[in-house]
């Protein structure tokens, strides 16, 4: 790779008022406010497949990749209840779920899987689980009861349904208050 990098990743957005009902989480308990490092409300997405660091030569490559899927219909997520990735004495990440068309959604990563191999890339270890990352606890993290009754009260909380319409190659930077996402190359999706 070259000297300048970019960090990159497949996902697919959410619609803006899904992310604003995603963003009610944070303020539901002024002690997780302080105890988590939340997402930005208007970067909230679908990771279907994390990259890291690449240069411009594997962007064009991926931008590539992406245009050359085959056309496929949009499919309906439905975004519905909170868990956590960790334990409650040791939680990692604070997720909202996904329901609705997954198989069409697990193909999509499937294949942006593939092309990222494909690229060089090595295989990602872990098994998709279709989510929304809302937060990460801080390594000092003593918020458990308050944990425990965020994801008690939302635990089928639906947050909203959408179509997913089209899938991104995003760029992360980061920044004070959290990553801040912006689209390199997008795919819409035909639609329903």
């Amino acid at each position: 790779m070259g000297d300048k990098t970019e960090r990159l990743f497949f996902g697919v957005p959410l619609p803006a008022e899904l992310q604003r009902e995603l963003g009610t989480l944070k303020t539901a308990s002024p002690e997780l406010e302080r105890e988590m490092r939340w997402a930005r409300q208007e970067g909230l997405h679908i990771t279907l497949r994390f990259l890291g660091d690449a240069d411009a030569e594997m962007r064009e490559s991926l931008t590539a990749g992406l245009a050359a899927l085959s056309p496929r219909p949009s499919f309906r997520l439905e975004c519905r209840g909170v868990g956590i990735f960790g334990s409650l004495s040791r939680p990692r990440v604070l997720w909202a779920g996904m329901e609705g068309q997954l198989e069409p959604l697990g193909r999509l990563q499937q294949e942006l899987e593939e092309l990222s191999r494909d690229l060089g890339w090595p295989a990602e270890t872990k098994r998709f689980r279709p989510h929304v990352t809302l937060a990460r606890s801080r390594p000092t993290f003593r918020a458990h009861r308050s944990l425990e009754q965020l994801l008690t009260d939302n635990e089928r909380r639906v947050f909203g349904a959408f179509e997913a319409s089209e899938v991104c190659l995003l760029r992360s930077e980061i920044g004070p208050g959290g990553s801040i996402y912006a689209p390199v190359a997008r795919l819409t999706l035909t639609g329903p």
